[in-house]
């Protein structure tokens, strides 16, 4: 009758035999490329910029997007620029 240990052990060589090239880049070039994978554009994004894109037009859109909506102290201002974040990620329309 197996063991624990023998279970073990053909657990481990099943999972080694199955996905060798399975474990991730090693190289800091293929870490860079699939850090963004899982990329997302919604509410959770952690990047405003992604690449492909321009730094320049998302300032512009912030800039033009705050202008519009003409925030009076720093509450205002902190609502309007997450609004204005949120609106690049597709997530918002823009102010009236």
């Amino acid at each position: 009758m197996p063991t624990h240990e023998d279970a073990q052990v053909v657990k481990a060589l099943a999972g080694r035999s199955g996905s060798p090239s399975g474990r991730g880049p090693k190289t800091a070039a293929g870490k860079a490329r699939v850090s963004i994978n899982a990329l997302t554009h919604g509410i959770s994004a952690t990047r405003l910029v992604v690449p492909g894109e321009s730094r320049t037009e998302w300032k512009t859109h912030h800039r033009t997007f705050i202008e519009a909506l003409a925030p009076a102290g720093p509450v205002e201002t902190a609502l309007a620029e997450h609004r204005s974040d949120l609106h690049r990620r597709g997530c918002l329309e823009a102010p009236a």
